[in-house]
């Protein structure tokens, strides 16, 4: 059972262990805004219903509620390191509700601006990720995990677009 503080309630909202059960994914895309911290700000009703959290849980806890464990840190680091510097990045994730069941996503983090062109946050779009691809993310993911490198290289993810220049 992992546990995570709201900033804005300071209620703990804990999470179940993880579990070898799937999650179904039904496709529609799933919306998280979260400020330069990594807190939560918005999630669109798609996202709470997949992950299993109300709104007033899971605006002011941390993104890292939703990373399934068994995702190596260096990816959530490299998508995030892109964005900051105004990129896209996009590949795929593990997320783990709050039962503890898993599903995967593709997912594309992007910057998001401020009127004066000043980073305030981040927007992440997931949608459904097909088996054929799955495959291949997660032996190369699971390499990756092994290796313990903090620099990770795949084809399966990396930077999309840079969002400033167009």
């Amino acid at each position: 059972m992992r546990e995570f503080k709201n900033s804005l309630t300071g209620k703990i909202i804990v999470q179940e262990d993880p579990k070898d059960s799937a999650m179904p994914y039904d496709g529609k895309m799933m919306i998280i805004e979260m400020d330069r911290d990594g807190a939560i700000t918005y999630t669109n009703r798609k996202f709470r219903d997949m992950t299993g959290y109300s709104r007033e849980e899971i605006v002011g806890v941390s993104f890292d509620i939703s990373k399934h464990p068994d995702m190596p840190d260096g990816i959530c680091q490299q998508a995030f390191e892109v964005a900051s510097s105004g990129q896209i990045w996009a590949g795929y994730i593990k997320s783990i509700t709050k039962s503890g069941e898993f599903f995967w996503s593709a997912i594309c983090v992007q910057p998001k601006f401020d009127i004066e062109k000043d980073l305030v946050g981040y927007i992440i779009n997931k949608k459904p990720v097909s088996d054929e691809i799955l495959q291949g993310v997660e032996a190369e993911y699971e390499k990756f995990g092994i290796s313990g490198s903090p620099i990770f290289k795949s084809e399966y993810c990396g930077v999309l677009h840079n969002s400033q220049t167009g």
